[in-house]
């Protein structure tokens, strides 16, 4: 099993190590204190995984939520796109009824022209302008999941056009997800929260071996944390991809079981109602009211300054303001997660002192207060219309 602490740093929930320390009964300090470098560098202390800033969750057409069970003797197999999947693609089909196969939407695609099927897909974004591309390709005519008899978990921030043609029986969101919003670890975080003991990659390559491509230093640098992390068996079986500390290189039949495996078995339970999800944004909004009145009179104060009448004194005290609230911890995570703003978050994560800011000082109220109010309106306006 992955420590607790593993979800909590990705949820974003924590500005600094200590405090997540003192939220955690019995954390492993050295292994915290790894995961939060880790964090820290790769990720900014900020990895949007619970941001909604379309609010998707609200038309999510899934009925069921659910979380996957495995038995130890299971192995998993998380399936990318790279160029070793070409490569072992027939070894893959061999091996096919002794190994799951977990992959993404990108992932059923790249398996289908092969013949292939996966045993569950998972459908996660890692911002909200990817999650938009992903449902404009689906509009455009592309929908890799038509055809797909995998389980589909889809996050509640999926847009609801990828995934309408998924047939409901086989549609769930996936439960206390543990993520970071990598899908290739978070499938490995998946397989192994689900009892999983030994997990391979193939087509997640993430460059060469000599030549790793730096845009998925963060996913490799996650993936090795991973799996020093916990007592998996993990087997990177593609070949040429970049090097990931902990994954030994080895083949599809080091892998796979010794016999056919059964069907995959997903617990699951009635998902929150839409009505239900309306409720709880609009129960959100109404109890940051306050704060959105706040940022209201900081945006008018910035709106004034950037007209060219500045007030120093009161920006400050708007920003002072705003960058107070990052001491209350359920306060943040309203905020993030009510109304998708990414800003002020960003700033609650900095030293800014807004006393040493000059007539500047508008810019970052205007930038704060500017998102946050404009997706308090936008979410009234959804929850409105969606009751209407």
């Amino acid at each position: 099993m992955l420590p607790d602490y593993f979800r909590a740093i990705g949820s974003d929930r924590f500005l600094t190590l200590d405090e997540l320390g003192a939220d955690n009964a019995s954390p492993n300090i050295v292994g915290a204190s790894e995961a939060w470098d880790l964090y820290h560098e790769h990720f900014d202390r900020f990895c949007e995984t619970t941001l909604d800033p379309q609010f998707h969750r609200l038309s999510h057409p899934a009925t069921q939520i659910g979380s996957i069970h495995l038995d130890r003797s299971e192995p998993i197999l998380i399936v990318g796109t790279g160029p070793s999947l070409d490569r072992h693609v027939a070894d893959l089909a061999r091996v096919r009824s002794r190994v799951r196969v977990f992959t993404s939407a990108r992932g059923i695609d790249a398996l289908a022209r092969h013949g292939l099927d996966a045993d569950l897909m998972l459908v996660e974004h890692r911002t909200a302008l990817d999650a938009h591309h992903s449902g404009r390709a689906v509009l455009d005519g592309a929908d890799p999941l038509k055809s797909t008899r995998a389980l589909v978990a889809a996050e509640w921030r999926t847009p609801s056009a990828l995934i309408a043609a998924v047939d409901r029986q086989r549609l769930f969101v996936p439960e206390q997800l543990p993520t970071w919003g990598l899908w290739p670890a978070t499938l490995a975080a998946m397989a192994i929260a689900s009892g999983a003991t030994r997990v391979g990659l193939l087509g997640v390559d993430l460059g060469t071996a000599a030549r790793p491509n730096p845009t998925f230093a963060p996913l490799i640098r996650l993936l090795s944390w991973i799996a020093s992390a916990s007592s998996v068996t993990a087997i990177d079986c593609g070949t040429g991809g970049a090097g990931k500390v902990g994954w030994v290189r080895g083949t599809l039949d080091d892998l796979a079981a010794a016999t056919e495996l059964r069907m995959l078995i997903c617990d699951r339970r009635d998902a929150p109602s839409s009505d239900y999800r309306r409720a709880i944004a609009f129960a959100g909004i109404s109890g940051l009211s306050g704060h959105i009145d706040a940022a209201k009179r900081g945006l008018e104060t910035a709106l004034r300054a950037r007209a060219g009448h500045v007030d120093v004194v009161a920006l400050r005290s708007h920003l002072s303001e705003m960058l107070a609230w990052r001491t209350d911890r359920n306060l943040r995570t309203a905020i993030q997660e009510t109304l998708g703003v990414s800003f002020l978050p960003r700033l609650w994560r900095l030293t800014t002192d807004p006393a040493s800011l000059d007539e500047s000082a508008w810019r970052p109220v205007l930038l704060a207060a500017h998102e946050l109010v404009t997706q308090a309106d936008r979410l009234t306006g959804v929850v409105m219309k969606e009751a209407a």
